[in-house]
C-alpha cells in the first residue's frame, strides 16, 4: 500500500502543476454539502449566495494549503473565504446551517482524515488513546456479551460462548465451543484496528478477516426467497456491530470512572491534609471504583461515597462530574450525632455484605450490655425512641448503599423478581381479545428472563396510559426467604432481654433497608433494563425489515438470452389518481432510471360507455409501443383501482403483441405488471431531495419515478430519503418502532445502510452522469454526509473517474486513512473509465482492495502462465495481460485449486493471507458479482396487505365484524365490511336453527359475524377481475368461540384464572344491568327531552354532554313516577323524582301516558315544559353559577382540604373556605373551612329560587356566604342534611331481603323533612327490623328502637342508651342531650335503669352485661349474647372483656363473678382504665373522672384525649382535648 499511496502533486495535461486556488475556484457552483433546494431558499431569503458559499469552500481550503500556498495567486481568494465564514454565520441562522453541514465543526470533520461516523463516535466517548493494549477491553466485552451467565450472542453464535465442563455433561464435545483466549484475541484485534488504524466495522469484517474470521460470520440466508437454492453473500456483522457499540460503553465507562478516580483522589488529598480517619475508608472506595467493571458497579461505588462524604460538606473542584447538593433525612440525623447509636446495632454494612457473599456469617453479631433506650437516651439528643428511629434509618440507609448488599439483592432480584400485570377498570373496559394490550392485560409470575421481545414496552405504554397495573418484584414466598436470609446474616444469636430488643431494633432496619429502599431502588432497575432490552429487540427488527428492502438486487428481465448484470431494465410506472387535476399517470424511465415521458390518463377507469376511456386507452398503447417497457410497475396506494391499472397494462400489451407483432418482436411477451408498496415513493415525493432531483415535476410523477427506480436500485432508493431532513424516519419499519427515539431508529438504519452499501458497491462514472445514484455514497466506510457532499460535488465537475488512485492523488479528494476505508468498494468500470490517455486499472472493477493488488496479479500471472504456456519473466507487462485474461475469461479461475495455493504462498512467503486470496479466487471467477438477494414479486398475502391495509391482527380467521347487509340471494346474504371488502354468508352459516329465514333480514341492516375465510387471490376472469372476498359466518357454535384463546395461546404467562373471574364478573354485571332495564316499563310519553332508557343508560349518554343537561326517563316506581336524571357535575349524577297525579286506574293506556299534574316536593306543574322552565332551568341556573363562583374548586374532598391547608400556611391569620361539589352526595355542594387546625364541612343543598344553608335559603351565593362569614364560630346544633335535588341518601347497608334482621335499610317511609335525625328502628308487619332515617323532630319517644342524634351540650359529643323505663321502648339510641352526658363515671346510670353509656359509641346493661355496639366487658354473672359467663373461658361476643371491644371478638375469662383478660380485639383500637388493647367502631379517648378512657369509632392519640365519633372528620363528632363533654365546643359531625 506504501508504494500505491503516493503524495502526488496534481498536474495539467501539460505536466506543469495545478493551483489548488484556482482549481477550487473553477470547480462547480454548488457547494458542498448544500442541495440546489438549499440554495434557492437562502437565494429567496438573502438574495444571490452562490459566491458566499463557494468563497466559504475556499477559505475552508485555504486554511490547510497557507504555507504551501504563501505565494499562490489565489491566496486573496482565501482571505476573502476567510472574511466571509463571518459573514455566513452572521447572515444564517445556526440551525440552518446545521442542517446543510456548513458549521465550522462540519468542516473539520470534513478536513479530517478519519472516517467521519468515527469521528462522530469519539465526539461521544473522548479521544481514545492509541496504541494501547486491547486486551483489557477485550476480555471486558467477552464478559459482558459473550461469556456466560451474560451471554446475549445471537443463536449463530453461541459456539463462541464459554461453556465449562459439568458433572451433568461430562461428555460434552469442547471442539465445539472456542476457548475464552481466541475469542478474546480476536476481538482485541477488531479493536485495534477501529481505534489504531482508524478502519470502520464493514472494512474490517472484508478486508481484515484474518484477525477476527470467527467474529465475521456466516451470509444472512434469504428466508423469504421463492428460489430454494438462491445464496446470498452478503454479511450482517451483526458480531462486530456489537463489539463496535459495546466498545462506546466501555469507553462512556472509561470516561465517567475516570473523572469520579480524579475526584475521590482529590477528596484523599484533601482528608490527609487534615488528618482525618477518613483515609482509609476514601482509599478503599477508591481501590473499588477502579476494580468496578460495569455502570452499575461504579454507581454502586458511588453511592457509598455521596452518601458518606456528600458534595456540601467541603467546597472544592469535583472536576467534571457535578454532584447535585441535597439535604437528606440521612445527613440531618448524622449532623445530630445519630451516627454513634447507628453504629452501635451489630454489623457494619460492609460486615453484613461480606457475610451476604459468602452465605455463612463470617462476623458475628456483639450485643450491648445496654438496651436500645438506654443507649438512646445517654445521648440526651431527644425522645430516646425518636433516636432510635433516626438511628435506624441511618443504618438502614448504609446497608442499601453498600456495594456488596446492592450487588447480592440484586443478583437475586434480577433471577427470581416477577412481574404482574392486572387491568384497570378503564382497562378492563376497553382492552378486547383485538386491542394491542390485549397481550399484557392479565400476566402471572412472568421472570424477567421471560421478556425476549417487545412486550415490556406494551405494558409501559399500558401503565402510562392507566389502563393496566404492573407490580414488579419478589413472590411473597421469595421475599420471606430473602428476609430470613437477611435475619440470618445481621441479627444476634443471642437469647437474653437485651439481646432480643436488639435484635427488634436490627429487624426493622433490615426490614425498611430491604423494602423501604433496595427493592424500589431494584424495580427502578429492572423498568430500565427491560425497557433497553425490548429497545435493542425493535431496534433489530426494524433493521430485519430495512434489511429485506435495501438488500434486494434490482429486479431484471427474464429473457432466454444473456443478460449483463449491469443492465438496468427499462420500467413504466403507474400510480393512480383520484382526480382531474392528480389524474393517473405513467411515467417511462430509461435503463438508468431518467425519465422518457410522462403520460396523464385522467378517464382511464371511467364506465366503458365513456367515449374518453377509449382514448386514454389508445394513448396508453401507443405510448407503451413507442417506448416498449420491458417491467411495468404500479403503486398499491389506488387499492382495487391499482388491480385494474395492472389489468390495463396487460391487455394492452396482449393488444400491441397482437396488433404489432413486428414492431415489438418479442420483447413485451415477457413483461408483467408488479404491484408494490407506494409508502416510501410518497414519503419520497413529499421530501426536498424529490423536487431537487426532479424540478418541475408533479407529486405524483415524482411518486412514479421513485417507484420505478426502486426497481432499478432498491438500495439507492431507500438511500434518497437518508439525507439533512432524514424522511426515512416516516417510514414504518415495525409496529413497536414509536417507542424508540429518531436518534435510535435512524442508528439503526444507518447500520443497515453502511452494512449494505460496502458489500454493494457504488459505480463512481454511472453516479456521475445520473445524479440519484450517488444517494448511497455518505455510507460508504470512511465517508459520511458532510465528505461524501464534498466528494459528489468534485467528482461531478469532474465527469469520469479513470481509477481509484485518481481520487487520492489528482483529485485530492480524500487522504490516506480514508482512502485506505473506501477505495475497495468505488467500482471504476473500464468502459465507463476509458478516456484519453488515461491509465485503466482492470482491477478497479473488482472488490479487490488496492493494498491487495500485487496478490491478485500474481494469482492471475500463475493460471495466465498455466493456461497460455508462458514462461517465466517472458514479458515485463505479464501481470497486466494475465489480469485482462483472467477478465475475459474467468472460467479459467476454476482450475486453480486455492487451498495448495495458499500453502505453496505460505511457504514461499512464510506469511499469508487466506481468507484474502480466497476473495480474490472468487472476485476473479465472478468480478463484482451481485451478492443481493433477487428482486421478488409480492406475494398474494403481500399484495393483500398492500391493497387493503388489513393484517392477521386487524382482520385474521376467527375475528368478530359487525358488516352492513347489501344483498340477500338464494345461497345467502350478501355483505359489506367497514374496509370496503366484500363478504358472504352462506345460508347454512346463518343460524343453527334451519328454520330461522335468513331471506327475511332487511337490506342495509348491520349484523355481527366471524370471519371464516379469506380468499386473497385475485382471479381476473377476463373481461372482469374477482377482487377479494370474505366468507362469514352467524352459527352460535362459531360465534361462541372463546377469542382470548387465540391471546393466551401466545403468551405461557397469561393468567387465564383472573380472565376467567373477571369474565364471570363482567357476566354477573351485565345481568344485574339487564334487571336494571327490566325495571321499569317504556312510557308512551312524546317529549324532546324524555327517553325510555334506565338510569344506568341514561348516566351513560350524559357522559359525554355538559353540565347541566338532563334525561326524562321512566322510573323504578312505577308507571306514577318519572325520573330527571341531571349531570350536576363530571362524573356525578343526581336523579329528581316527579310524582304523577291524575291517572285513570283503569284505563291502562292512561298509566303509560303522562299524568295530568306532575309534583316535585310542594311545588306542582301541568306538563314537563313547566317542570323544565320552573323547577330545572332554575336549578341549572344555580348550579351553573356556583361552579362559576371564585370559591369553588375541583376535586373531591379531600382534595381540596388539602388545598386549604396550603391557603392557610399561606395566610395562617384567616379562616380559608371553599366551595365544592359533594361526591357523596350527589345533588349537594360542600362548604370547607379551616379556622385553626381541623377543617370542618357543611352541605349546602341545591333549589331552583337558591341555596338552603343551615335551614335558611339564600337567593344568591353572595349573602350565603355574608351570613356564613358573620355566623362562622356559630355552633351548628344539627346536622344540615336537606339536599334538594338530590335522591334520599341510602342508608349504611344496602336493602336486606324480606324476613330478615339487617342493619341497613329496607323499605323506608321517609318523613318528609330531612333536616337532623338519626336511624330508627322500625318493625314491620312480617317482623322485619328496619333502620330509618329519621329527622330530629321524628325520632319517637316510644315504641322505637332509637339509634339517632339530636342536639344538646358537649359538641356533639354523643351517648347511647337503652331506654326500656317505658313500654315498647327496647333499643339503642345515640343522644347529646345534657342529661344524657357521656364520661359521667358511675353517675350515668341514673333514670335509666343503671344504663351508662360513655361518647364514641360505648354502652352497657346495668352491672350486667356490658356489651353491644362498642360495649364494655361485664363484672357479674349474666347470659345472652354470647357475653360473658360466670365459669366460662374464652368467649366471643360483639363487646367483651375487660377492655372496650366493638363489633369485633374478645377474650376474656370470667371467674368468681369477674371478667378479666389481656387483649381485646374489634373495629378499632384504644386504652382505658385497667385494660389493655380495648376496640370499638374507632377509637376515642376522653377524659373521665375517674381517670379512664372510652373508645368510639376513631382513632385518636392518648396525648390528644380526642373523642370522637362517625363525622366529617372522621367520626360522629369530635372533642377538644383536655377538656370535660360540657366544656367541648370545638366539635364537628353531622
Amino acid at each position: 500500500m506504501a508504494d500505491f499511496i503516493v503524495e502526488e502533486e496534481m498536474v495539467d495535461e501539460d505536466g506543469q502543476p495545478v493551483r489548488r486556488g484556482k482549481a477550487r475556484r473553477k470547480g462547480p457552483r454548488q457547494a458542498a454539502g448544500v442541495s440546489s433546494s438549499a440554495l434557492q431558499e437562502a437565494q429567496e431569503i438573502f438574495g444571490d449566495v452562490t459566491e458566499l458559499l463557494d468563497r466559504r469552500k475556499y477559505g475552508m481550503s485555504g486554511e490547510q494549503g497557507d504555507e504551501e500556498n504563501e505565494q499562490d495567486e489565489g491566496r486573496e481568494g482565501f482571505r476573502l473565504g476567510r472574511a466571509t465564514k463571518k459573514r455566513l454565520e452572521e447572515e444564517f441562522e445556526p440551525s440552518v446551517l446545521e442542517e446543510k453541514y456548513m458549521t465550522e465543526r462540519d468542516n473539520r470533520i470534513r478536513e479530517t482524515d478519519i472516517p467521519e461516523r468515527l469521528q462522530l463516535t469519539e465526539e461521544v466517548t473522548g479521544p481514545i488513546p492509541l496504541k494501547q493494549s486491547k486486551y483489557e477491553e477485550a476480555e471486558w466485552i467477552y464478559d459482558q456479551g459473550f461469556g456466560y451467565p451474560y451471554k446475549v450472542l445471537p443463536k449463530e453464535y453461541e459456539y463462541l460462548a464459554c461453556y465449562e465442563k459439568s458433572e451433568t455433561h461430562p461428555d460434552k464435545q469442547e471442539s465445539k465451543y472456542m476457548e475464552k483466549t481466541e475469542v478474546v484475541r480476536q476481538i482485541a484485534h477488531v479493536l485495534r484496528e477501529l481505534h489504531d488504524s482508524k478502519l470502520e466495522i464493514p472494512f474490517i469484517g472484508m478486508y481484515r478477516k484474518e484477525g477476527c474470521s470467527d467474529l465475521v460470520g456466516a451470509p444472512v440466508p434469504n428466508m423469504d426467497s421463492k428460489k430454494k437454492d438462491e445464496a446470498s453473500n452478503l454479511r450482517d456483522f451483526k458480531l462486530l456491530w456489537q463489539i463496535f457499540q459495546m466498545d462506546v460503553k466501555w469507553w462512556s465507562l472509561q470516561r465517567k470512572r475516570d473523572v469520579l478516580v480524579e475526584a475521590y483522589e482529590k477528596r484523599i488529598h484533601m482528608e490527609e491534609q487534615k488528618g482525618s480517619e477518613n483515609v482509609d475508608l476514601l482509599r478503599k472506595l477508591l481501590s473499588a471504583l477502579q476494580e468496578a467493571r460495569s455502570q452499575i458497579s461504579v454507581d454502586d461505588v458511588d453511592a457509598k461515597y455521596t452518601l458518606l462524604f456528600p458534595p456540601d460538606e467541603v467546597e472544592f473542584d469535583q472536576s467534571q462530574y457535578k454532584r447535585p447538593k441535597r439535604r437528606s433525612l440521612y445527613n440531618t440525623f448524622r449532623q445530630r450525632g445519630l451516627g454513634v447509636i447507628s453504629s452501635q446495632f451489630g454489623l457494619s454494612p460492609e460486615q453484613f455484605g461480606e457475610n451476604l457473599q459468602a452465605m455463612y456469617k463470617r462476623h458475628e453479631v456483639e450485643d450491648s450490655s445496654s438496651t436500645p433506650v438506654e443507649l438512646a437516651a445517654e445521648r440526651e439528643v431527644g425522645d430516646p425512641h425518636s433516636v432510635l428511629k433516626g438511628a435506624r434509618h441511618m443504618a438502614a440507609v448504609e446497608i442499601s448503599t453498600e456495594p456488596a448488599v446492592r450487588d447480592y439483592v440484586r443478583s437475586e432480584f434480577m433471577k427470581k423478581a416477577v412481574i404482574n400485570t392486572k387491568p384497570t377498570k378503564d382497562g378492563n373496559t376497553l382492552i378486547d381479545p383485538y386491542h394491542d394490550y390485549a397481550i399484557v392485560k392479565w400476566i402471572a409470575n412472568k421472570p424477567l428472563s421471560g421478556f425476549k421481545d417487545g412486550q415490556w414496552l406494551l405494558i409501559q405504554k399500558a401503565e402510562e396510559e392507566k389502563l393496566i397495573e404492573v407490580s414488579l418484584g419478589f413472590p411473597y414466598d421469595v421475599a420471606n426467604t430473602l428476609m430470613q436470609e437477611f435475619e440470618t446474616m445481621y441479627l444476634s444469636d443471642g437469647v437474653s432481654r437485651t439481646a432480643q430488643l436488639w435484635n427488634e431494633q436490627r429487624r426493622q432496619i433490615i426490614k425498611d433497608a430491604l423494602n423501604s429502599i433496595l427493592l424500589p431502588l431494584l424495580e427502578k432497575e429492572a423498568r430500565m433494563l427491560l425497557t433497553t432490552r425490548a429497545k435493542q429487540w425493535v431496534g433489530q427488527e426494524c433493521g430485519l425489515a430495512l434489511w429485506k428492502k435495501a438488500a434486494m438486487a434490482p429486479c431484471r428481465v427474464e429473457t432466454e438470452e444473456e443478460f449483463d448484470e449491469d443492465d438496468l431494465p427499462r420500467i413504466l410506472a403507474c400510480c393512480y389518481g383520484d382526480s382531474p387535476q392528480v389524474s393517473t399517470t405513467f411515467v417511462m424511465l430509461d435503463s438508468s432510471g431518467e425519465i422518457l415521458n410522462t403520460l396523464h390518463t385522467p378517464h382511464l377507469f371511467s364506465s366503458e360507455k365513456d367515449q374518453r376511456k377509449h382514448r386514454d386507452m389508445e394513448r396508453l398503447e401507443k405510448f407503451m409501443l413507442e417506448y416498449q417497457p420491458q417491467i411495468a410497475v404500479v403503486g398499491a396506494g389506488g387499492g382495487q383501482k391499482s388491480i385494474q391499472a395492472s389489468k390495463t397494462i396487460l391487455q394492452a400489451v396482449h393488444k400491441l403483441i397482437e396488433m404489432n407483432p413486428k414492431e415489438v418482436k418479442g420483447r413485451l411477451e415477457r413483461m408483467n405488471a408488479n404491484i408494490v408498496d407506494e409508502s416510501l415513493a410518497r414519503i419520497y415525493e413529499a421530501s426536498a431531495i424529490s423536487k431537487d432531483q426532479l424540478p418541475g415535476q408533479p407529486g405524483i410523477v415524482r411518486r412514479a419515478v421513485y417507484l420505478g427506480r426502486y426497481l432499478q436500485s432498491p438500495l439507492a432508493s431507500v438511500a434518497a430519503l437518508c439525507g439533512p431532513s432524514r424522511e426515512i424516519l416516516s417510514y414504518s419499519l415495525h409496529e413497536l418502532q414509536k417507542f424508540l427515539s429518531d436518534d435510535e431508529r435512524y442508528a439503526v438504519i444507518e447500520q443497515i445502510l453502511v452494512t449494505v452499501t460496502n458489500q454493494v458497491g457504488i459505480d463512481l462514472n454511472m453516479a456521475a452522469v445520473h445524479e440519484w445514484l450517488f444517494t448511497p455514497l455518505q455510507f460508504v466506510c470512511g465517508l459520511g454526509a458532510r465528505k461524501a457532499s464534498t466528494m459528489q460535488r468534485i467528482i461531478q465537475g469532474a465527469g469520469r473517474i479513470s481509477n481509484r488512485k485518481e481520487l487520492l492523488t489528482q483529485l485530492r479528494l480524500m487522504k490516506k486513512t480514508v482512502f485506505i476505508n473506501s477505495c475497495a468498494y468505488f467500482r471504476i468500470s473500464s468502459g465507463q473509465a476509458a478516456s484519453g490517455n488515461q491509465i485503466i486499472e482492470p482491477l478497479d472493477d473488482t472488490r479487490i482492495h488496492p493494498e491487495s493488488y500485487t496478490l491478485a496479479r500474481e494469482m492471475a500471472d500463475i493460471v495466465f502462465r498455466e493456461e497460455n504456456e508462458v514462461e517465466e519473466g517472458a514479458e515485463e507487462d505479464i501481470y497486466e495481460l494475465a489480469v485482462d485474461y483472467v477478465r475475459s475469461h474467468p472460467h479459467i479461475m476454476q482450475h486453480l485449486d486455492i487451498d495448495a495455493y495458499i500453502l505453496h504462498e505460505k511457504e514461499k512467503h512464510g506469511t499469508t493471507k487466506p481468507e484474502t486470496l480466497k476473495d480474490i479466487y472468487m472476485e476473479f471467477l465472478h468480478w463484482f458479482k451481485e451478492w443481493r438477494y433477487s428482486y421478488t414479486s409480492p406475494s398474494d398475502e403481500e399484495i393483500f396487505t398492500l391493497l387493503t391495509g388489513e393484517t392477521e391482527q386487524t382482520m385474521g380467521v376467527g375475528k368478530l365484524l359487525t358488516v352492513k347487509v347489501i344483498g340477500v340471494v338464494e345461497r345467502g346474504i350478501r355483505c359489506e365490511l367497514g374496509n370496503g371488502l366484500l363478504g358472504f354468508i352462506q345460508k347454512d352459516d346463518f343460524s343453527d336453527d334451519p328454520s330461522v329465514d335468513y331471506q327475511q333480514i332487511p337490506i342495509g341492516s348491520m349484523i355481527t359475524c366471524r370471519v371464516k375465510n379469506i380468499n386473497k387471490r385475485i382471479i381476473d376472469d377476463s373481461p372482469r377481475i374477482r377482487y377479494y372476498s370474505v366468507d362469514l359466518t352467524c352459527r352460535g357454535n362459531s360465534m361462541r368461540v372463546d377469542d382470548w384463546e387465540r391471546v393466551w395461546s401466545k403468551e405461557a404467562y397469561f393468567d387465564r384464572e383472573a380472565l376467567k373471574s373477571s369474565n364471570e364478573q363482567e357476566k354477573a354485571t351485565k345481568a344485574k344491568d339487564d334487571e336494571k332495564r327490566k325495571s321499569f316499563k317504556p312510557r308512551m310519553i312524546v317529549h324532546p327531552q324524555f327517553q325510555n332508557i334506565s338510569m344506568s343508560d341514561a348516566i351513560e349518554s350524559l357522559t359525554e354532554k355538559d353540565v347541566g343537561e338532563i334525561i326524562i326517563r321512566p322510573s323504578s316506581k312505577g308507571p306514577t313516577h318519572l325520573s330527571i336524571t341531571l349531570k350536576f357535575y363530571d362524573g356525578v349524577y343526581t336523579h329528581i323524582d316527579v310524582l304523577e297525579g291524575g291517572k285513570d286506574s283503569k284505563d291502562f293506556t292512561s298509566f303509560l301516558s303522562l299524568g295530568k299534574t306532575l309534583k316535585i316536593g310542594e311545588d306542582v306543574f301541568e306538563d314537563l315544559d313547566e317542570v323544565i322552565a320552573r323547577y330545572v332551568d332554575p336549578l341549572v341556573s344555580n348550579l351553573k353559577e356556583m361552579l362559576r363562583y371564585r370559591k369553588f374548586r375541583r376535586g373531591r374532598k379531600e382534595e381540596v382540604d388539602d388545598l386549604l391547608r396550603q391557603d392557610k400556611s399561606a395566610n395562617p391569620s384567616r379562616i380559608v373556605y371553599a366551595f365544592s361539589i359533594s361526591h357523596e352526595h350527589p345533588g349537594a355542594f360542600l362548604l370547607s373551612y379551616l379556622r385553626s387546625t381541623n377543617i370542618h364541612h357543611e352541605y349546602i343543598s341545591l333549589h331552583p329560587n337558591g341555596y338552603r344553608f343551615r335551614r335558611r335559603m339564600f337567593e344568591k351565593i353572595d349573602k350565603l356566604v355574608k351570613f356564613f362569614q358573620e355566623h362562622v364560630n356559630d355552633p351548628v346544633l344539627e346536622p344540615n342534611r336537606s339536599l334538594a335535588a338530590m335522591v334520599p341518601m341510602k342508608g349504611p347497608a344496602p336493602a336486606a331481603s324480606p324476613a330478615v334482621n339487617t342493619w341497613g335499610v329496607a323499605e323506608r317511609q321517609s318523613p318528609a323533612n330531612w333536616d337532623g335525625g338519626g336511624w330508627n328502628a322500625v318493625k314491620s308487619s312480617n317482623q322485619q327490623v328496619n333502620w330509618e332515617r329519621l329527622s330530629g323532630p321524628n325520632a319517637l319517644p316510644g315504641h322505637t328502637n332509637n339509634w339517632g342524634t339530636a342536639g344538646g351540650s358537649g359538641g356533639f359529643g354523643e351517648s347511647w342508651m337503652r331506654e326500656s323505663g317505658q313500654a315498647g321502648f327496647n333499643g339503642w339510641e345515640k343522644d347529646s342531650r345534657p342529661d344524657h352526658h357521656a364520661g359521667r363515671g358511675s353517675s350515668i346510670g341514673g333514670r335509666f335503669s343503671g344504663a351508662a353509656f360513655r361518647g364514641g359509641g360505648r354502652l352497657g346493661r346495668g352491672d350486667g352485661y356490658r356489651g353491644g355496639f362498642g360495649g364494655r366487658g361485664g363484672r357479674a354473672p349474666g347470659r345472652g349474647g354470647r357475653w360473658g359467663r360466670e365459669g366460662q373461658s374464652n368467649r366471643t361476643a360483639w363487646g367483651q372483656g375487660p377492655g372496650r371491644t366493638g363489633w369485633g371478638q374478645g377474650l376474656s375469662t370470667s371467674n368468681d363473678g369477674r371478667v378479666f383478660g389481656s387483649k381485646d380485639e374489634g373495629w378499632g383500637q384504644g386504652t382505658s382504665s385497667g385494660a389493655n388493647d380495648a376496640t370499638g367502631w374507632g377509637q376515642s379517648q376522653v377524659e373521665r373522672k375517674d381517670g379512664g378512657s372510652s373508645t368510639g369509632w376513631e382513632d385518636a392519640p392518648a396525648a390528644t384525649a380526642s373523642k370522637s365519633g362517625w363525622g366529617d372528620d372522621g367520626g360522629w363528632g369530635q372533642s377538644s382535648a383536655g377538656k370535660s363533654i360540657d366544656e367541648q365546643q370545638d366539635d364537628d359531625g353531622w
